[in-house]
């Protein structure tokens, strides 16, 4: 499921200058510079350079959705939801920063599919970056792993993953993308796959660590761990 994203200005903004790290920086035209960065895990970070007082205040961004599917505020950010009622991505929370590591004050503006953020930079050290983040992917990766003989499934999630915690519509979209990017794996010929993952178990580990424990590295979940409720993984500290 595709989604684009249109730049600030890009109607003005001249063609874009290479960067010495692979990026590339798009010139507005009006005192701000636009560059975005693709990151391993799907999400799209745009930071884009306040170079002085006659910059704008408004930065518009223009996303394209599937049909169907709509922008909702969601604290101090959005998600992208599907005509189904699914998340099908967002953007988290607006931020600022000046030239000495002040926060800028900085919001969100929603019409539409159009998100416009806004800065309030007067008075502040120039430069000023403003840089919000486009998330799509809930999970990194997923791989089986034993630790000291006990299996488990190792899920790392997306920094826009752990922006969602608590969020139920997100726990469900995480869990069914774990569930697409599990491997299988054999220890002391036994198998472990998708099948040994998609249990009520397993997902009761996995929503605990969405819930509770989301600052963790890694998300840990444990098929040989049997527990009767939801609550008594949450009181095992999720496993």
């Amino acid at each position: 499921m595709e989604i684009g994203l249109t730049l600030p200005n890009d109607q003005s903004a001249v063609q874009g200058t290479a960067l010495e790290n692979g990026l590339t920086a798009f010139d507005n035209g009006d005192g701000s510079t636009t560059i975005p960065a693709v990151k391993s895990d799907g999400s799209v970070q745009v930071s884009t350079v306040i170079e002085d007082a006659s910059a704008p205040s408004e930065y518009e961004y223009k996303f394209s959705l599937p049909e169907g599917a709509k922008v909702s505020a969601y604290e101090g950010g959005a998600h992208f939801v599907g005509s189904d009622g699914e998340i099908i991505g967002g953007i988290a929370p607006a931020w600022a920063v000046d030239a000495k590591g002040a926060k800028v004050p900085t919001h969100f503006e929603f019409a539409g599919s159009t998100v416009t953020q806004v800065v309030d930079h007067e008075g502040f050290e120039y430069p000023i970056v403003a840089d919000p983040m486009w998330g799509k992917d809930l999970i990194k990766s997923v791989k089986w792993i034993s630790r000291s003989g006990v299996v488990s499934l190792s899920i790392v999630p997306t920094g826009w993953n752990r922006f969602n915690l608590g969020f139920q519509p997100a726990i469900s979209a995480g869990w069914k993308e774990t569930l697409a990017k599990t491997p299988t794996k054999t220890f002391n010929k036994k198998k472990y796959n998708r099948a040994k993952a998609d249990t009520t178990r397993m997902y009761w580990q996995y929503r605990c660590h969405q819930v509770a424990a989301f600052a963790k590295g890694s998300w840990n979940l444990e098929p040989s761990k049997i527990r009767n409720t939801y609550l008594d993984y949450v009181k095992n500290y999720c496993n």
